[in-house]
C-alpha cells in the first residue's frame, strides 16, 4: 500500500466515523448541547462519578 491509498482510506475512514457520531449524537445526548450530558445526569442520579457511568456503560456495550 502506497502512502497515497493509505491517506485516502484514513480519511475515509474519519468521516465515515464523524458521520456516525454525529448522527447518534442527539440520541445519546437527549438533545443536550453538553454532549457528556447523558453521563452526568445518569451520574447524578445514581450518586457516581461520570467517568464511572461511562465505564458501566462501555462494559455493556462490548460484554455481549
Amino acid at each position: 500500500m502506497t502512502q497515497k491509498e493509505f491517506n485516502i482510506i484514513t480519511k475515509e475512514l474519519k468521516q465515515r466515523a464523524t458521520n456516525i457520531m454525529e448522527g447518534k449524537r442527539p440520541e445519546y445526548t437527549n438533545e443536550s448541547l453538553d454532549v457528556l450530558g447523558n453521563f452526568k445526569s445518569t451520574a447524578e442520579k445514581l450518586n457516581l462519578s461520570p467517568l464511572k457511568v461511562w465505564s458501566v456503560f462501555l462494559t455493556n456495550k462490548y460484554s455481549q
